[in-house]
């Protein structure tokens, strides 16, 4: 009888310990990182803590201040609006759970009897163009500052009492509110899936199959707000995540949502999310188009995006060019202006001359 429980444990061992390798970058062989290091010099000038290149899916640079390293999680900021908000909205609408073009109030039945806010579509709360205001002041008396201290539900701070300030779709504000409404929408659309939350349905269908390591990421403060029966968890921010699980959020994106051959995204859901509908921002990313569609960062590839958030934390990737770039740092790059200001000034044009550089050096 020993004998035959011995066996069993040693066949069941795999099985038990089976689970997704841990995935890592390869890095470029025959590569001149010198050639990055004078720009990256600059950034680290400007309170930058990681930065990494990845071109080709390979890291071309990579570099760290004191302190720091490609497994040390930082918080993301408002990057987490695309990085996690985003990307829940894709796979929500590639399970055939969600439209782009859906009324939000079919998710949030408090919208249905509020004419300006039943006119607010689910495409609209992620490119901020829905119309409903920013808490845009944490530090200050009444819903704004309730929204970011959290003392009271956020959600539905943003819910019931964020003002509609324009039409629905006929101009841009930043609203973080706006973006807590897309996650409770989505998780809305996600009941009855096996997976309640963003934070669990984000880890289970997509960021473990990834290989990322769950100490390498955290979403929406490590909180969930119980309302209306839905457990719901922010991705206006509260996120935390590792230089290169960062990066691997871009890899997805960058190859049309496909993984190690394995289609986790549908590319049609990733390029309908990201394309440009009157405003520099689409599904929480920043899109290199404006609101009259020119380009912003001339020196970037059309097809570039960006999350960024909060001192310029930034992951940045271009599936035309197959580049994907992120920085970390404890301050802005330029101080007193954001990323989508001046990120073309001290990553794209440099990086971009570097690529040029490097390719008329090919024989």
């Amino acid at each position: 009888m020993k004998l035959i429980i011995f066996i069993l444990s040693l066949v069941a061992m795999p099985i038990a310990a089976a689970q997704t390798p841990y995935f890592d970058f390869e890095t470029a062989e025959a590569f001149d990182t010198t050639v990055f290091k004078e720009h990256a010099d600059e950034l680290f000038r400007r309170s930058t803590q990681a930065y990494l290149i990845v071109h080709e899916n390979k890291i071309v640079y990579e570099r760290y201040a004191p302190d720091w390293n490609r497994y040390k999680p930082h918080g993301t900021a408002s990057a987490a609006k695309g990085i996690m908000g985003g990307l829940a909205l894709m796979l929500a609408i590639h399970d055939g759970l969600i439209s782009l073009d859906d009324p939000a109030c079919k998710y949030i039945p408090a919208w249905q009897s509020d004419p300006q806010k039943a006119a607010i579509t689910i495409r609209q709360l992620g490119a901020h163009t829905s119309g409903l205001g920013d808490a845009d002041e944490k530090d200050v008396p009444g819903w704004k500052g309730d929204f970011w201290r959290q003392e009271r539900n956020p959600f539905l701070i943003a819910r019931d009492e964020t003002p509609v300030i324009f039409p629905p779709g006929s101009d841009f504000q930043y609203s973080n509110p706006g973006i807590g409404m897309l996650n409770y929408a989505v998780t809305a659309a996600i009941q009855g899936g096996g997976h309640r939350d963003l934070r669990t349905y984000l880890w289970e269908r997509l960021i473990k199959k990834m290989g990322v390591p769950k100490e390498e990421w955290s979403v929406g403060y490590g909180k969930t707000f119980d309302t209306d029966g839905l457990p719901l968890v922010a991705t206006w921010g509260g996120g935390s995540v590792s230089t290169r699980a960062m990066a691997a959020v871009g890899r997805l994106l960058a190859n049309g949502g496909e993984w190690n051959g394995e289609r986790l995204i549908d590319a049609h859901v990733v390029q309908d999310v990201l394309a440009h509908c009157g405003s520099r921002v689409s599904g929480g990313f920043w899109i290199n188009r404006d609101a009259d569609g020119e380009k912003p960062w001339l020196a970037m590839p059309d097809d570039t995006a960006m999350a960024a958030g909060a001192n310029d934390q930034v992951m940045i990737f271009s599936p035309s060019q197959k580049l994907i770039v992120v920085r970390f740092g404890d301050g802005n790059i330029e101080p007193g202006r954001y990323a989508e200001d001046v990120i073309d000034k001290y990553i794209g044009v440099p990086l971009m001359a570097t690529f040029i550089f490097i390719q008329g050096k090919k024989p």
